[in-house]
């Protein structure tokens, strides 16, 4: 799942970290894990977006029903209003790998 976040002027970052401390329990009974968490700095071939966006999350679910599952959840129910408060714009990107990358040489 491809996040790219622009968090509200005030105080968006500091909602949105608080998500982020309670939904890594979530992310853990969901078999998730963070792949990389960062900034876009520029466009390289594109439209002029780059700077549209405060943060890039790249999360690997082992399924699209275990994403499913996690965001139904009471528990995750519970605390989606700090993922809201915290963004002015946001992209959710479902993405389904097509080659496995392979670390061997």
């Amino acid at each position: 799942m491809l996040n790219l976040l622009r968090f509200k002027a005030e105080g968006g970052r500091e909602s949105y970290d608080q998500y982020s401390d309670k939904v890594q329990a979530l992310l853990e009974k969901a078999g998730a894990d963070i792949v990389w968490y960062g900034q876009a700095d520029s466009v390289v071939i594109g439209d002029d977006v780059g700077d549209a966006w405060d943060a890039v999350i790249l999360v690997r679910y082992p399924c699209r029903s275990s994403f499913l599952d996690m965001v139904l959840s009471p528990e995750y129910q519970a605390i989606g209003d700090l993922r809201t408060a915290g963004l002015d714009d946001s992209r959710l990107i479902a993405c389904t790998e097509l080659y496995p990358l392979s670390t061997e040489g």
